[in-house]
This record gives structure tokens, C-alpha cells and sequence, in this order.
């Protein structure tokens, strides 16, 4: 019956579907409540691990359904408490029984203890990671604002640069135009004419740059 009963909740994991994952714990609960059922009610120690299923199940599914599922439980509980099959236990083992039901509720406190405590331990790391990985995209946040605010800045520069450039051709092209062909100055104006086309292949350079940078 236990193994049937893990196959089932297994294969329920496996469906893609919101419901699954709520589906599988009310079985585990169902499953549960009938060995409790035939095992003294609300009397058996063990009963206490419907606990854990609450626990592990509000960390999985929303906030509507554990509220239903905490519900379920509650009535499952409250159903055991009147409704159940008896130990059979003879006067003389009744101590037996006793400490034998003192010894059930240790391994249930032994074993809640170890499941909250690997629960909260899983979680811890994994808020650490998550911790992690939104320091990791704000700092990316802020180098891409960094990087868009040189662009920008950079963007600015280039086209008040453009224009000063743009008017330095200008004279430079009618100076030469009015000098003679053997004027000495003419050689400085033709060096200055291709220091400006480096500046302006240099601006034209950086305003591709940006515009790719602004596209990605």
C-alpha cells in the first residue's frame, strides 16, 4: 500500500498542471488519515506528522490552497478524534503500550525536528542566492546606467563638436581657395585640412558607436 501510495504521488508530480502539486499533498493527507484511522486515532503520536505536510506544502503552493489545505486538515484531525479503530491493548501491556507511545511521539519529534531544520536550512540558501543574484542584476543595472549616461554625455559632445569642426573646414577651404599655389601657407592649410578629417572620421566613428550601443 505505501509503495502504490508513493507511485501515485509521484506520477501526480509529474503533471504539469497547478492542481497536481495541491492533488498529491490532499493524497498524502487521505493516505495518512486511513493508517491513523486503523492505528488509534488522534491517540497515535504519528498523527502529529500531518504538521510536516502543512509545513512543506506552504512553501510550494499559494497562499489560497494551503489555507485549504490547513482546513482539510484541521477536519481530518478533528474526524480521528472520534472516529477511529482502537489499539487492542491488554491490561498487562498497557505500560508497555504507554511507553511505546511516549517512544512514537520522540521519533515524531526527532523527525519534525530534522525536517523543519533541513527545511530551513535549503531555504536559507536559497534566499542567500537569490540575495546573490539581485545584487548581481543591480549592480548590472547600474554600470548599464553608467554606460548609458557616458553615451549620452558622449553623444552631446560629438554633436556640439560637429559644428565647430564643420565651420573650421569652411575657412580653412575658402583660405586655401584664396591663397596662391606657391604660398608657404598653403602647406599648413593642407595639414590642417586633414587634421580636420581625422576629427570628423573621429566623430562620425563615435556617433556609429553610440547608435549601435543604443540598439542592443
Amino acid at each position: 500500500g505505501y509503495a502504490i501510495t508513493v507511485i501515485f504521488a509521484n506520477r501526480l508530480l509529474t503533471i504539469d498542471k497547478p492542481w497536481a502539486v495541491l492533488l498529491s499533498f490532499v493524497w498524502d493527507l487521505l493516505v495518512w488519515s486511513a493508517f491513523i484511522y486503523t492505528s488509534g486515532g488522534a491517540t497515535n503520536p504519528l498523527i502529529t506528522l500531518f504538521l510536516m505536510v502543512i509545513a512543506v506544502a506552504s512553501v510550494v503552493i499559494t497562499t489560497e490552497k494551503i489555507i485549504g489545505l490547513s482546513s482539510l486538515t484541521i477536519g481530518l484531525y478533528l474526524f480521528l478524534w472520534y472516529f477511529y479503530f482502537p489499539l487492542n491493548v491488554s491490561h498487562h501491556d498497557h505500560k508497555v503500550a504507554e511507553k511505546l507511545h511516549l517512544l512514537g511521539m520522540f521519533g515524531v519529534f526527532v523527525f519534525s525536528s530534522i525536517m523543519l531544520t533541513a527545511l530551513t536550512i535549503y531555504y536559507k540558501h536559497a534566499m542567500n542566492r537569490s540575495y546573490q543574484a539581485l545584487q548581481q542584476a543591480q549592480q548590472a543595472i547600474h554600470g548599464q546606467r553608467r554606460l548609458l549616461a557616458v553615451s549620452s554625455f558622449a553623444a552631446n559632445i560629438a554633436h556640439e563638436m560637429s559644428t565647430p569642426i564643420a565651420s573650421i573646414q569652411l575657412l580653412t577651404d575658402d583660405i586655401a581657395e584664396q591663397l596662391d599655389s606657391d604660398d608657404e601657407l598653403l602647406e599648413d592649410i593642407h595639414l590642417l585640412q586633414s587634421q580636420i578629417a581625422v576629427c570628423r572620421q573621429s566623430l562620425t566613428t563615435l556617433k556609429a558607436h553610440i547608435q549601435h550601443q543604443d540598439y542592443q
